[in-house]
Parts: structure tokens; C-alpha cells; sequence
């Protein structure tokens, strides 16, 4: 009987990404009773395979009151891939929301904080 010879890819850590691996981007909106489609793309520049890393989506600073808008996991990502996640957001307010996607555990430090804008007229 032959055994599989395939080495499991080496685990990659979080903690390695930096702000310019996760870009954030929001879709327009014409009022606040629109929703706006929120993006995060993650690049895996880590050292390995990330798998069911969590992502945390923020109207505002989580650091200074931000509000969680969605939670998310990065199910599987190899070294030098990238990965989509979306969620959505109906503004309450008019104004500027800075959006704040955090990668991996909050108490991981330093975790992957990354920042995109919605402007609500």
C-alpha cells in the first residue's frame, strides 16, 4: 500500500500581513437608504497556508467606539493568494464612515488593520 507523499503546506501567520495587504473598498451611495457593498481582499504575503482566520468588518475606529458590522472568516488561503470577502452597509448618518477591516485575532498584535471610506451625502 502506498502512503501519500504530498507535504501539508506549512502554516502561515497572521500576524505577518501588513495594512497594504487588505484593501478595502466601498460602493458609492446616493442616500443613506442605499446599501453600500463592502469589499475586503486579502493578500496572503504571510510565510504559509491561512485557514479560518477571522475578519471583522467596522464603521469606525474599533479602537475609539467603531460599530462591528459583519463577521467573517478567511476559510482558506494559500501563501501568495488572495481571498474576497463582502458584507454590506446601510449607513445611518450622512457624512464620511471610515470602514476598518481587521484581520486575524484582536488580541494578536500586531493584527492586520486596514482602512477604506464611504461617503454618504
Amino acid at each position: 500500500m502506498k502512503g501519500n507523499s504530498a507535504t501539508p503546506p506549512a502554516p502561515g501567520d497572521v500576524r505577518q500581513l501588513q495594512a497594504n495587504d487588505v484593501l478595502v473598498e466601498a460602493t458609492p451611495v446616493q442616500s443613506g437608504k442605499e446599501r453600500s457593498v463592502i469589499t475586503a481582499t486579502i493578500h496572503n504575503t504571510s510565510d504559509g497556508l491561512l485557514t479560518s482566520e477571522p475578519v471583522v468588518f467596522y464603521d469606525g475606529d474599533p479602537e475609539n467606539g467603531g460599530k462591528v458590522i459583519d463577521f467573517q472568516r478567511i476559510p482558506y488561503l494559500e501563501k501568495d493568494s488572495t481571498y474576497a470577502l463582502r458584507t454590506y452597509l446601510k449607513p445611518e448618518a450622512s457624512g464620511t464612515h471610515n470602514i476598518f477591516v481587521r484581520v486575524g485575532r484582536k488580541d494578536a498584535r500586531p493584527s492586520s488593520l486596514a482602512i477604506g471610506s464611504l461617503i454618504v451625502p
